[in-house]
């Protein structure tokens, strides 16, 4: 039978960390889903963009794909400049320099610009995703991480579902005005959304825990015990170690499946269902929810599920 006191204190801890995921998570949310609403509207935008400037598939398709080659050379960078300069400062970097660039896709007369903007949204968006893991690793323990996990990554999903009808909308209703096209008016609308939340996001986070004003003294001796525990039991490491090890590889292999699924969707699902013949743009805005909506639920219900195969060694640390 618990004692009282290691009841009371898996108690607080449960409440602590309802409390941090109160305050970080619809922060670091908004930081993905406009990622993600940034990724999507690409997809959209090809129904009127690529007849205007004459864009092949081929030529639509690295343009969708350069944007990762801009990602992966600067993701490394982007995580060591996080380090140094602080999250709040650079996720507001990020979100503010690759709204901008998403904004300027709307001026884009030919493919190469196409290409050169894409590629510079890939380097500027660089790091949201893996920053926020590492952001993540400093606040909350290998107990909390699936729960914490889910909630980011649920943004995902909710920026597909959004966009589907928000973009529909733009397009139908906004194409012409000013002279401008409805594919350009997405590019500036969106992209004008991502630059506002950039404040919010430098005045939203705190860099560590010693600096959130929002926490007790003892909230954050727990939640600083829970994060140096998980550094203490990592021990020594490196790159070349971790790249040795057979799980590394399988993640990797399994993540790279995920994502050609996750971003053929993204990319091409919009003209694969105009091609079924539904020609209303907001009709296939709201055809192209469906599947996203599915995979929100999904996450919600099994990311907590990881929590449990870590419950014994956070209890353990309580006592």
């Amino acid at each position: 039978m618990k004692s009282y006191i290691e009841i009371d204190s898996v108690a607080f801890s449960d409440r602590l960390y309802t409390k941090m995921a109160r305050r970080l998570s619809p922060v670091l949310i908004a930081i993905f889903f406009f990622a993600n609403l940034d990724r999507a509207n690409v997809g959209f935008a090809a129904l009127q963009m690529r007849e205007e400037l004459g864009l092949s598939n081929a030529a639509y398709g690295l343009g969708a794909g350069i944007f990762f080659l801009g990602y992966f050379l600067f993701e490394i960078p982007s995580n060591i400049a996080l380090q140094k300069v602080g999250a709040k400062l650079w996720f507001a970097r990020i979100v503010l320099t690759w709204g901008i660039a998403t904004a300027a896709l709307a001026f884009v007369k030919d493919a190469t610009w196409f290409y050169v903007l894409r590629f510079i949204i890939g380097a500027a968006e660089a790091g949201a995703a893996p920053g926020v893991m590492w952001y993540l690793s400093q606040w909350i323990p290998n107990s909390q991480r699936g729960r914490f996990n889910s909630l980011y990554w649920v943004s995902v999903p909710i920026a597909f579902v959004v966009s589907g009808p928000l973009s529909g909308y733009i397009m139908t209703s906004l194409d012409g005005l000013s002279g401008y096209s409805g594919w350009q008016w997405l590019f500036l609308v969106e992209g004008g959304l991502t630059v506002l939340v950039a404040p919010l996001i430098f005045f939203g986070l705190a860099n560590e825990i010693k600096d959130a004003k929002w926490m007790t003294d003892d909230e954050k001796r727990i939640a600083e015990e829970g994060v140096t525990d998980l550094v203490n039991a990592a021990g020594a490491h490196s790159y070349r170690d971790a790249l040795r090890k057979p799980e590394t590889i399988l993640s990797c292999l399994a993540y790279f499946f995920l994502l050609i699924g996750y971003y053929g969707i993204a990319f091409w699902l919009p003209q694969l269902i105009k091609q079924t013949g539904i020609s209303d743009t907001m009709a296939i805005g709201w055809l192209s929810a469906l599947p996203w909506l599915v995979a929100g639920l999904s996450v919600v219900f099994v990311g907590p599920f990881s929590d449990a195969l870590d419950a014994g060694s956070a209890c353990r640390r309580l006592r």
